[in-house]
C-alpha cells in the first residue's frame, strides 16, 4: 500500500507529458494542413483537458460525419499524387490510399461536402481550386 501514492503521482505525471504530447501534434497537424492548403489554420482556444475522446453524438440523417484533419490531408495528397492535377477516379484514388472502393466513395463524398473535392464528369474527381480551412 505504501507504493500506490508513488503511483498515483507517477501516473499524474505521464498523463500532463501525454496531454502536453497531444496538443504539440495538433500544432504539427494544423501546421501541415496549412502548407497543404496555402491558407493559415487558426489555433485552438485552449488546450485539450484529456486525449480521451467523448461519445460522439448521432448524426442527423443527410449529414456528414466530422471530417478529421489528417483523413482530409491524406486524402488530398492521394488525389495529388495519383492525378498530377489532372481529374481521377475514384478507384484510382482507393489504391492510393489502401482503403476499399466503398470506403473511397464515402470519403470522397464528405470531402466533396465540405468543399475540399471537387467531381467533375461524373466519374473522376480533383482538388477543389480553393481548399477552405478546416
Amino acid at each position: 500500500m505504501a507504493r500506490l501514492p508513488a503511483l498515483f503521482d507517477r501516473y499524474k505525471s505521464l498523463f500532463k507529458k501525454q496531454v502536453e504530447i497531444a496538443a504539440a501534434i495538433a500544432d504539427v497537424e494544423r501546421e501541415i494542413l496549412a502548407i497543404e492548403t496555402a491558407r493559415p489554420v487558426p489555433a485552438p482556444t485552449s488546450k485539450p483537458k484529456s486525449t480521451v475522446k467523448p461519445k460522439s453524438k448521432p448524426q442527423p440523417k443527410g449529414q456528414l460525419a466530422h471530417v478529421t484533419r489528417e483523413m482530409a490531408t491524406v486524402t488530398l495528397a492521394a488525389i495529388r499524387e495519383a492525378g498530377s492535377g489532372e481529374p481521377v477516379r475514384r478507384r484510382e484514388i482507393s489504391r492510393q490510399l489502401g482503403i476499399g472502393d466503398y470506403a473511397c466513395a464515402y470519403r470522397l463524398k464528405r470531402l466533396q461536402a465540405i468543399g475540399f473535392v471537387e467531381r467533375v464528369d461524373g466519374t473522376h474527381y480533383r482538388v477543389a481550386k480553393e481548399v477552405p480551412a478546416l
